[in-house]
Protein backbone atom coordinates (compact mmCIF):
# COMPACT_ATOMS: atom_id res chain seq x y z
CA UNK A 1 0.00 0.00 0.00
CA UNK A 2 1.40 3.68 -1.15
CA UNK A 3 0.13 6.72 0.09
CA UNK A 4 0.50 9.17 -2.93
CA UNK A 5 -0.05 13.10 -1.98
CA UNK A 6 -1.60 15.31 -3.93
CA UNK A 7 0.00 16.63 -7.41
CA UNK A 8 2.99 14.13 -7.34
CA UNK A 9 3.11 11.52 -10.23
CA UNK A 10 3.13 8.17 -9.34
CA UNK A 11 4.11 7.22 -12.51
CA UNK A 12 4.97 8.79 -15.61
CA UNK A 13 4.70 8.06 -19.47
CA UNK A 14 7.67 6.57 -20.87
CA UNK A 15 8.91 5.39 -17.54
CA UNK A 16 10.42 1.50 -16.64
CA UNK A 17 7.62 0.02 -15.36
CA UNK A 18 6.46 -3.84 -13.76
CA UNK A 19 3.87 -3.48 -11.81
CA UNK A 20 0.01 -2.38 -11.57
CA UNK A 21 -1.66 -0.18 -8.67
CA UNK A 22 -5.18 -0.60 -8.04
CA UNK A 23 -7.23 2.56 -6.71
CA UNK A 24 -8.06 2.45 -3.08
CA UNK A 25 -8.87 5.45 -2.23
CA UNK A 26 -8.84 9.03 -3.89
CA UNK A 27 -9.18 10.34 -7.33
CA UNK A 28 -6.34 10.29 -10.51
CA UNK A 29 -5.67 11.83 -13.51
CA UNK A 30 -4.50 10.15 -16.22
CA UNK A 31 -1.97 12.19 -18.68
CA UNK A 32 -1.11 11.37 -22.02
CA UNK A 33 1.72 12.75 -24.35
CA UNK A 34 -0.11 14.39 -26.97
CA UNK A 35 1.64 15.00 -30.98
CA UNK A 36 2.15 18.74 -29.51
CA UNK A 37 4.88 17.40 -26.73
CA UNK A 38 2.09 18.24 -24.24
CA UNK A 39 0.42 16.10 -21.86
CA UNK A 40 -3.22 15.88 -21.81
CA UNK A 41 -5.59 14.49 -19.33
CA UNK A 42 -7.91 11.78 -21.45
CA UNK A 43 -9.06 9.95 -17.79
CA UNK A 44 -9.89 10.09 -14.48
CA UNK A 45 -10.02 6.91 -11.95
CA UNK A 46 -11.77 6.65 -8.91
CA UNK A 47 -11.01 3.65 -6.23
CA UNK A 48 -11.28 0.48 -7.48
CA UNK A 49 -9.85 1.05 -11.29
CA UNK A 50 -6.19 -0.38 -11.75
CA UNK A 51 -3.69 0.86 -14.08
CA UNK A 52 -0.05 -0.24 -15.45
CA UNK A 53 -1.10 -3.99 -16.92
CA UNK A 54 0.86 -3.22 -19.38
CA UNK A 55 4.00 -3.01 -17.41
CA UNK A 56 3.29 -5.42 -15.35
CA UNK A 57 2.54 -8.11 -17.85
CA UNK A 58 5.16 -7.23 -20.16
CA UNK A 59 8.04 -5.16 -18.85
CA UNK A 60 6.58 -2.13 -21.06
CA UNK A 61 7.57 1.72 -20.48
CA UNK A 62 4.32 3.51 -18.60
CA UNK A 63 1.63 5.03 -21.47
CA UNK A 64 0.43 7.63 -19.02
CA UNK A 65 1.64 9.88 -16.59
CA UNK A 66 -0.87 9.23 -13.04
CA UNK A 67 -1.35 12.50 -10.85
CA UNK A 68 -3.23 12.55 -7.66
CA UNK A 69 -5.85 15.16 -7.52
CA UNK A 70 -6.14 15.28 -3.87
CA UNK A 71 -3.81 12.46 -1.39
CA UNK A 72 -5.08 8.87 -2.78
CA UNK A 73 -3.60 5.38 -2.00
CA UNK A 74 -2.85 2.92 -3.91
CA UNK A 75 -2.09 -0.79 -3.91
CA UNK A 76 0.88 -2.52 -5.81
CA UNK A 77 1.53 -5.88 -7.75
CA UNK A 78 4.55 -6.38 -8.89
CA UNK A 79 6.37 -8.73 -11.13
CA UNK A 80 7.48 -10.60 -8.15
CA UNK A 81 3.74 -11.05 -7.09
CA UNK A 82 2.62 -11.95 -10.43
CA UNK A 83 5.18 -14.26 -11.13
CA UNK A 84 4.97 -17.61 -8.88
CA UNK A 85 1.31 -17.95 -10.03
CA UNK A 86 1.55 -17.55 -13.84
CA UNK A 87 4.68 -20.35 -13.04
CA UNK A 88 1.71 -22.97 -11.95
CA UNK A 89 -1.22 -21.47 -14.36
CA UNK A 90 0.61 -20.35 -17.41
CA UNK A 91 -3.10 -20.40 -18.65
CA UNK A 92 -3.62 -17.09 -17.18
CA UNK A 93 -0.56 -15.97 -18.67
CA UNK A 94 -2.03 -16.71 -22.05
CA UNK A 95 -5.31 -15.00 -21.14
CA UNK A 96 -3.56 -12.14 -19.96
CA UNK A 97 -2.07 -12.00 -23.07
CA UNK A 98 -5.44 -11.67 -24.97
CA UNK A 99 -6.84 -9.11 -22.47
CA UNK A 100 -3.74 -6.89 -23.42
CA UNK A 101 -4.59 -7.33 -27.18
CA UNK A 102 -7.80 -6.65 -26.97
CA UNK A 103 -7.34 -3.47 -24.60
CA UNK A 104 -4.44 -2.24 -27.13
CA UNK A 105 -6.51 -1.89 -29.64
CA UNK A 106 -9.34 0.15 -27.55
CA UNK A 107 -6.21 2.42 -26.67
CA UNK A 108 -5.06 2.75 -30.19
CA UNK A 109 -8.57 4.17 -30.97
CA UNK A 110 -8.85 6.44 -28.31
CA UNK A 111 -5.61 8.01 -28.73
CA UNK A 112 -6.05 8.47 -32.41
CA UNK A 113 -9.25 10.17 -31.66
CA UNK A 114 -7.06 12.55 -29.12
CA UNK A 115 -4.55 13.23 -31.42
CA UNK A 116 -1.95 11.21 -29.11
CA UNK A 117 1.67 11.40 -30.44
CA UNK A 118 2.27 10.01 -34.20
CA UNK A 119 4.76 7.31 -32.61
CA UNK A 120 1.62 5.18 -30.75
CA UNK A 121 -0.30 5.52 -34.02
CA UNK A 122 1.48 2.77 -35.90
CA UNK A 123 -0.87 -0.81 -36.12
CA UNK A 124 -1.41 -2.44 -33.42
CA UNK A 125 0.89 -6.15 -32.90
CA UNK A 126 -1.50 -8.94 -33.55
CA UNK A 127 -2.58 -10.80 -29.91
CA UNK A 128 -0.02 -13.45 -30.30
CA UNK A 129 2.65 -10.67 -30.25
CA UNK A 130 0.97 -10.12 -26.87
CA UNK A 131 0.84 -13.54 -25.58
CA UNK A 132 4.43 -13.87 -26.56
CA UNK A 133 5.37 -10.92 -24.82
CA UNK A 134 4.16 -11.53 -21.37
CA UNK A 135 5.31 -15.87 -22.03
CA UNK A 136 8.99 -14.07 -22.34
CA UNK A 137 8.45 -11.49 -19.38
CA UNK A 138 7.82 -13.95 -17.37
CA UNK A 139 10.38 -16.70 -19.12
CA UNK A 140 7.35 -18.81 -19.90
CA UNK A 141 8.11 -21.63 -22.58
CA UNK A 142 5.74 -20.65 -25.91
CA UNK A 143 2.36 -21.50 -26.05
CA UNK A 144 -0.92 -21.58 -28.46
CA UNK A 145 -4.13 -19.63 -28.28
CA UNK A 146 -6.09 -20.12 -24.75
CA UNK A 147 -9.43 -22.59 -25.80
Amino acid sequence: QHFCPAGVPIVRAGDEGSSLFVVVEGLLRVLRPMSDGEERQVDQMAPGAAFGEFSLLTGAPRSATIVPQGDAVVYEITKDDLEPILKRRQDLADRLGWILAQRQLRRKREEHILGARADMQAASPPAQVWLERVRAFFGLGSNQRPS
